[in-house]
């Protein structure tokens, strides 16, 4: 988590203290997968083609599958 948002999160547990910090462990791993892979290319070329299968997915009777962002 970064220092802007740590701070933010104390600003704002300042007014409402009962207020309680989680931690996004998806998005810590994502951060993190990121950067181990950033020079390789079969991942640039995984990232690719999720992007382009998603909006092919969601137009299927299996849409309903997929993650409902939102949720979030």
């Amino acid at each position: 988590m970064g220092g802007d948002l740590r701070k933010g999160i104390a600003l704002f547990r300042q007014q409402a203290p009962r207020c309680v910090e989680t931690y996004d462990i998806s998005h810590a791993v994502a951060t993190q997968l990121q950067a181990h892979w950033r020079a390789h290319a079969p991942w640039h070329a995984f990232l690719q083609q999720a992007g382009t299968t998603l909006p092919r997915f969601q137009q299927t009777d299996l849409a309903f599958l997929l993650h409902n962002s939102s949720v979030d």
